[in-house]
């Protein structure tokens, strides 16, 4: 209708409290030509793009009227803030969180407003919401991030990297501290990785075992399409808080783009992504064995190689 390019909402991030029983789902409104791009400052939505959440205690079968928090996470001098599609964070002492981003005004390396990492929290189960802390790296850019926290108690960030990256994915590791935690934390260096690249795609990071859980070693896995373009989706697992990412399975080998993990009840993985050109999106449930692929033996001993690389033997060697 006249008027209205522009209008809509996008980029849903969803949250689980397991405190409360509640989920939450967080989105950006825009309201005209208030989107990622032509969003100014202030608060109001007629000038910016609009912050806003809305919640189920039954499971999803009915959810609140919109909650708009922009007036009270946004500084008006920002042209944008909104969060990273995909998953939320519920964190151990509580606290839920959305990963989030952040269009500041400060100009990049190449002339582009920058955006950045930032979150949302809330320390009272969703009853009032806060703005976290900006990544203080400017190059590469980070946006539509996804979050997850570690046994040692930081947080990954894992960015899509749309401007300066040379199609490497960003990772970046947020202690927390202070009186604030998610303010008065500190953020570790910002670093990408060759070995997972970055179509400028979103990509979904979560932890997958726990020590807290009784499970000897923690694992992260995180999935993005990553054989060229947006292609292959890929799942992979980190045993050192996302330094690296030793073992990786291709879980489809045609058009694939944005995803969300989740852990299911039985410790397998759910796994849900756009496909073959954003016909279809669709949900897998992928089994820790077909992961760690047992067909894949160099040395011949009976253990996988993915096996091996997890629990410190050499994969390439049979008497070890």
């Amino acid at each position: 209708e006249p008027g209205s390019i522009g209008n809509g909402v996008g980029d849903p991030c969803i949250l689980y409290d397991p405190v409360s029983n509640t989920l939450w789902v967080a989105a950006l409104w825009s309201f005209g030509d208030n989107g990622y791009h032509g969003s100014g400052p202030g608060t109001n939505y007629t000038d910016t793009g609009q912050y806003v959440l809305t919640k189920s205690s039954d499971g999803g079968d009915t959810w609140s009227a919109p909650i708009n928090i922009t007036a009270d996470i946004k500084d008006p001098e920002w042209n944008l803030l909104f969060q990273g599609p995909g998953h939320g964070l519920a964190m151990r002492d509580g606290t839920i969180v959305f990963p989030s981003q952040v269009r500041d005004g400060t100009t990049a390396n190449d002339g582009t407003n920058q955006v950045r990492a930032c979150s949302a929290y809330s320390t009272d189960h969703g009853a009032t919401w806060q703005f976290g802390s900006i990544v203080p790296t400017l190059d590469p850019q980070q946006n539509e991030n996804t979050v997850c926290e570690l046994d040692d108690g930081r947080l990954l960030f894992s960015c899509r990297t749309p401007v300066g990256s040379n199609g490497e994915r960003a990772w970046v590791h947020y202690t927390p501290g202070g009186a604030e935690p998610m303010q008065d934390g500190s953020w570790g260096n910002l670093y990408r990785l060759a070995e997972v690249p970055d179509p400028v795609c979103q990509g979904s990071v979560i932890q997958w075992k726990s020590t807290f859980d009784g499970h000897p070693k923690e694992w992260i896995l995180f999935a993005n399409p990553a054989t060229g373009g947006r292609n292959g989706m890929t799942l992979r697992v980190s045993l050192d808080g996302g330094s690296t990412w030793p073992i990786s399975r291709l879980v489809y080998a045609g058009p694939s783009a944005y995803s969300s993990l989740c852990i299911l009840p039985d410790g397998s993985i759910g796994l849900l992504y756009e496909k073959d050109d954003y016909n279809s999106i669709n949900f897998v449930r992928v089994e820790e064995a077909w992961l760690l692929d047992p067909d894949a033996d160099s040395d011949g001993d009976g253990m996988s190689d993915s096996w091996e690389i997890l629990w410190g033997t050499n994969p390439g060697v049979a008497d070890d």
